[in-house]
């Protein structure tokens, strides 16, 4: 299927590629049936994003403790391809929302679900990354 960006549009960044999934994975399974191509993504929606090993490329996070190496606003991940020649942003939606509320949680001085959401979903992503 050929692309629906212009050569121009693509690399005067007139026109971009969002990506919407409810589950990453299904982005890249996508990827190995050759229905996307990584290259023309510019950046990715998805509800949730349950597990940092993917059968294809890297998922680094960029929230919570990772935020520094966030490229864009509330950038939750950062996909890059096997051979580190493309990379997306991720917004997981699942992990803006905890962040969003346990932030809100901190400055009322009232810890609830949006810090045990944020909590868990570390923990999981650290267990990962080892």
């Amino acid at each position: 299927m050929p692309s629906v960006r212009d050569y121009e549009g693509a690399v005067h960044g007139a026109s971009k590629v969002l990506e919407f999934k409810y589950r990453f994975d299904s982005l890249i399974q996508d990827f190995e049936d050759k229905t996307k191509i990584p290259a023309e993504i510019d950046l990715v929606v998805c509800w949730d994003l349950p597990e940092l090993n993917v059968r294809r490329g890297q998922i680094i996070p960029t929230y919570g403790e990772w935020r520094d190496s966030r490229s864009v606003y509330a950038g939750s991940y950062k996909w890059v391809d096997d051979n580190e020649t493309t990379q997306f942003p991720v917004l997981a939606l699942k992990t803006i929302v905890a962040e969003l509320l346990a932030r809100a949680e901190v400055n009322q001085g009232k810890p609830g679900i949006g810090a045990a959401m944020l909590t868990q979903i570390s923990a999981v992503d650290k267990d990962s990354l080892v």
